[in-house]
């Protein structure tokens, strides 16, 4: 399998994105340095990837609209094929949660018929690979609170302020 990857810095910070043949498979803000990022692919799917920065421009584009505040149709195919079956299905059905709007990890479990999974949606929400285009940021806690991000809660109040024009 061949993995690409990129990186971009914008308001927020650098970001990281990683492609395979299928579609993007990383974007994520919580890593330090391009080193990180490699390694971390690396043990995700077991060989070298290659820096290839042909997909910057379009996914820069996407981003910094988002960060705008306008509502983006990511047009990027996603390649998740290393999740399990539940992780598949919570980030599937997070991708449904409308711009702007959030749920509670119950309610994620519910409408992906694991009524009793809201402590497992959230392991599913933690490693999600692909920030942003998987909203996994749309999902709060039972009370609406903030709670659970990889990237940190404050990035995850940013971008529900983002997505709320605040």
């Amino acid at each position: 399998m061949k993995i690409v990857y990129t990186f971009f810095d914008t308001r927020l910070g650098t970001f990281y994105a990683a492609f395979t043949p299928k579609g993007i498979c990383g974007l994520s803000l919580s890593c330090r340095s391009e080193e990180e990022f490699v390694e971390r692919l690396e043990r995700r799917f077991g060989v070298e990837p290659v820096r290839d920065d042909s997909y910057v421009r379009s996914l820069l584009r996407a981003v910094n609209a988002y960060l705008r505040g306008e509502k983006v149709q990511w047009g990027f195919s996603i390649d998740v094929s290393d999740a399990t079956e539940f992780q598949k299905d919570a980030w599937m059905e997070a991708r449904r949660i409308p711009y702007g709007a959030t749920i509670s990890y119950g309610e994620l479990a519910r409408r992906i018929g694991k009524p009793k999974a809201a402590r497992a949606v959230g392991g599913a929400m933690s490693a999600n690979p692909i920030l942003l285009i998987i909203p996994c940021h749309r999902v709060v806690g039972s009370d609406g609170s903030l709670t659970g991000f990889g990237c940190g809660l404050d990035l995850k109040r940013r971008l529900l302020e983002i997505e709320r024009g605040a």
